[in-house]
């Protein structure tokens, strides 16, 4: 019988984490080429997206799609963009305890109509 610890369950699932990591900075510095280009190396991009990823995680976001949203806008907009005072309507659809897939779908939305009207 095979016999898997939870040791090497975490293991594994750290292995996975910096996988995916790694993949959204190969994500940034394609992408958000100049923004990746002001942040630095690729270790401060990877910092830069570890932080990102963790206030996505603190509001509940879990889907693989959702981080990388979370990230796009964190470029676009800046880190922690959501705390400051224009973005109040954004930091109020964060907070409204609904299914995070609801909440990503209200926030595009809402940049879509912005960004029509030339707001962003």
């Amino acid at each position: 019988m095979l016999t898997i610890r939870s040791a090497q369950f975490a293991a594994f699932e750290n292995s996975l984490f910096d996988q995916f990591i790694e993949n959204l900075t190969d994500h940034v510095e394609t992408r958000w080429i100049a923004f990746a280009g002001a942040v630095g190396g690729r270790q401060e991009v990877q910092v830069l997206v570890r932080a990102s990823v963790a206030r996505a995680r603190a509001l509940g976001f879990r889907m693989r799609s959702h981080f990388y949203t979370w990230v796009d806008w964190e470029c676009e907009f800046g880190p922690a963009f959501h705390e400051k005072e224009e973005w109040g309507w954004c930091k109020a659809i964060l907070n409204n305890g609904l299914d995070p897939a609801i909440r990503v779908y209200r926030i595009e939305n809402r940049l879509r109509i912005l960004r029509g009207k030339g707001l962003l």
